[in-house]
């Protein structure tokens, strides 16, 4: 018995575990996501503006994606990346029970993360482009909700949807495998669409064409969220593979990827406002080092960056007093004696300064787009 037992076992990989592996991505996926999340938080106290619906949003999509990673450090203890046949059958139910509960924060994560990109377009959005953008909100939750429902209403009883082992029934796999790959794929459809949409918002601004396309592409980065959720569709198939176990931990990765990549990419057109920090701290650093080094040259005379110095110079010969043309008064002529007859040259120095208009600008954020829209919409009444 013993030794058919082991050829029974011929050719299957006990050690084999891609755990650690899903776990270790997933924890850096929602580090990486909280550093940008931190950074926004950041520059919006910075600029005064404190925080907004979209805000809110997306700190509870991150606080979804930590939950996330809880249960899936969670399941990587209770043997998840093994094959199935290497997990205890006791350990099942409780493995399916944590996945069910990931599965559904995760797919609310993306959702909502989505929800927050959409709400800040909200803010700069007129007519027909405000009506679109709610209607991807309305359906993007709707969708997304109703796949993490089914994950559960999907078996009566519902403990049958997590522990196989229980009498009941559930519904066919396949049309709820449909299910899911259509909301994935109208997820990543509505990515695509918000990421595209400031293209059309931004270009109708009163902006420099540069400062256009800086905002544009820094409003577009949901295009990666889109891609990930592409590929999350691809992978969406082995949740009805027999050995989810272990093929799932691609799904669990990229899943997680989709509002961690989403909640990144939503938080870089805020960042803009550190880089121009940066940019004008670094310039008034080289100006400072420009003013050092001069002074060390021991020139008398420095001209500020932006600074036009206008001479005018004109002889102060000096005639004798009542002499043919002397028109000259009696306080005039002791400045000439002063500077003597026309042997020093009089000189007027004028210093003109102006500021380069990028030296003023500190960056487009939501707030100061809307401001130039509704400043372009009075235009047009007037």
């Amino acid at each position: 018995m013993a030794d058919e037992a082991e050829e029974g076992n011929v050719g299957l990989d006990f050690e084999a575990n891609l755990g650690p592996k899903s776990t270790a991505v997933v924890w850096g996926l929602s580090i990486a996501a909280l550093v940008f999340l931190i950074l926004r938080v950041y520059c919006k106290f910075r600029m005064s503006r404190g925080l907004w619906w979209d805000d809110w949003v997306m700190i509870a999509a991150w606080i979804l994606l930590l939950a996330d990673c809880i249960l899936q450090s969670y399941t990587t203890s209770l043997g998840f990346g093994h094959h199935v046949y290497a997990i205890d059958e006791d350990i099942l139910p409780k493995l399916g029970l944590a996945l069910n509960f990931s599965g559904t924060f995760i797919v609310l994560a993306a959702a909502w993360s989505k929800t927050s990109f959409a709400i800040t377009l909200l803010r700069v959005s007129t007519g027909w482009l405000k009506h679109l953008i709610w209607f991807l909100i309305a359906t993007i939750n709707l969708f997304m909700i109703l796949s993490a429902i089914f994950r559960w209403n999907s078996c009566k009883p519902i403990e049958k949807s997590f522990d196989r082992t229980i009498e009941g029934t559930c519904w066919p796999e396949k049309p709820l495998l449909y299910y899911d790959i259509f909301s994935s794929a109208y997820s990543a459809t509505a990515d695509i669409v918000l990421a595209l949409l400031p293209w059309q918002l931004i270009f109708s601004l009163q902006m420099r064409t540069k400062e256009k396309v800086g905002v544009a592409l820094a409003m577009s980065m949901g295009l990666f969220a889109g891609a990930t959720a592409i590929v999350k569709c691809a992978q969406l198939p082995t949740l009805a593979d027999g050995d989810f176990t272990y093929t799932g931990t691609s799904l669990i990765m990229w899943g997680a990827a989709e509002p961690a990549v989403a909640i990144m990419a939503g938080s870089i057109p805020v960042l803009r406002v550190l880089i121009k920090e940066a940019h004008s701290s670094a310039k008034k650093y080289r100006q400072t080092s420009q003013e050092r080094q001069t002074n060390i040259m021991g020139t008398s005379r420095r001209h500020e960056p932006n600074t036009v110095v206008v001479t005018a110079s004109r002889s102060s010969v000096l005639r004798k007093p009542g002499g043919d043309g002397d028109s000259a008064t009696g306080d005039d002529r002791s400045e000439k004696s002063i500077l003597g007859a026309g042997k020093i040259l009089r000189t007027d120095a004028v210093a003109v300064e102006y500021h380069d208009r990028r030296d003023i600008e500190d960056g487009y954020e939501m707030q100061d787009i809307a401001g130039s829209r509704f400043d372009n919409s009075n235009q047009g009444r007037d």
